[in-house]
C-alpha cells in the first residue's frame, strides 16, 4: 500500500494535507526534501531495473519503514536509531517471506 501510495502522489505530505484543508503545524520544522512528488516513482521505476526482486522488496520495505519513523519524529518527536530502523525494516520482510512461504506450502 505505501507503494502504491507513494507512486500515485497520495501519501499524506504537508502539501497534500494543505491541498485537502488540513492545517500542520510547521512552525520549528524544516523541510529537507523540496523534490517533485514524481521523484518517488521515477526513483521506484530505476530500482526495478536495477535491482533483484530480494532487493526491490527490501528497499521497499526500508523505504516504509524511513518513512514511518520521520512521522513518528515529526508529530511525536521521537527520534529512532538508523540501526534500529534498518533491523525493523529487515524483520518486517523476514516476517513476510516466512508468511508467504507458509502459505505456499499448504
Amino acid at each position: 500500500m505505501f507503494l502504491w501510495k507513494a507512486c500515485s502522489n497520495c501519501l499524506p505530505t504537508r502539501d497534500k494535507l494543505h491541498q485537502r484543508r488540513v492545517n500542520v503545524d510547521t512552525r520549528g520544522r524544516t523541510q529537507k526534501c523540496n523534490n517533485v512528488a514524481s521523484d518517488f516513482f521515477i526513483l521506484f521505476r530505476q530500482m526495478q531495473r536495477k535491482l533483484s526482486q530480494q532487493e526491490l522488496e527490501k528497499w521497499a520495505v526500508t523505504a516504509w519503514a524511513i518513512w514511518t519513523v520521520r512521522n513518528k519524529f515529526y508529530f511525536q518527536h521521537y527520534q529512532t536509531n538508523p540501526k534500529v530502523i534498518a533491523n525493523m525494516a529487515s524483520g518486517l520482510l523476514e516476517e513476510y517471506q516466512r508468511l508467504m512461504d507458509t502459505q505456499g506450502q499448504n
